[in-house]
């Protein structure tokens, strides 16, 4: 499983990088983890990303700060 932490990024940062980390990964593992921490805005902006690739998306039980995708 892949994972890509967005704690040190902007909010402007976080599309092109949660696109390319897709990109790169979507044939390597059928399961990847974005951590997005607390913020809701930042959340909101994977989310909205993730629409786009038609993936099931779901908070990770014990940290709704990590959302994981499945392929």
């Amino acid at each position: 499983m892949k994972k890509l932490d967005l704690h040190t990024l902007s909010h402007e940062e976080v599309p092109e990088i949660v696109h390319r980390f897709i990109n790169e990964n979507w044939s390597l593992d059928n399961e990847l983890h974005i951590i997005t921490g607390h913020s809701q805005k930042m959340k909101n902006i994977v989310t909205t990303i993730l629409k786009m690739y038609d993936v099931t998306s779901t908070l990770l039980p014990h940290n709704p700060g990590v959302i994981i995708i499945s392929i």
